[in-house]
């Protein structure tokens, strides 16, 4: 699934993501993009974690899990759409 923003630049991409998965494939390209490294079947998910849990990537696997009440917290403090998708 490509994200909306491809033809655009990391600033423009970051003020037309509506969602996460968005988010998550312009972090992608710009790795590709800055770094020349990709990681095929990459994926992203929320759970329920304790507060001082930010995220967690068990090594050798291709799931990034974020903490969902932390990304909550951040949705509803965010000034726009750029402050919260960077």
């Amino acid at each position: 699934m490509e994200a909306p923003q491809s033809g655009f630049g990391i600033s423009e991409g970051l003020d037309r993501s509506f969602n996460f998965a968005e988010v998550f494939q312009l972090v992608k390209k710009s790795v590709k993009t800055s770094l020349g490294k990709r990681r095929t079947g990459l994926m992203l998910g929320l759970a329920d974690l304790p507060e001082y849990i930010g995220a967690f990537h068990q090594m050798g696997s291709n799931f990034i899990v974020m903490n969902r009440s932390l990304l909550e917290q951040v949705t509803h403090l965010a000034k726009d759409r750029r402050y919260l998708n960077a």
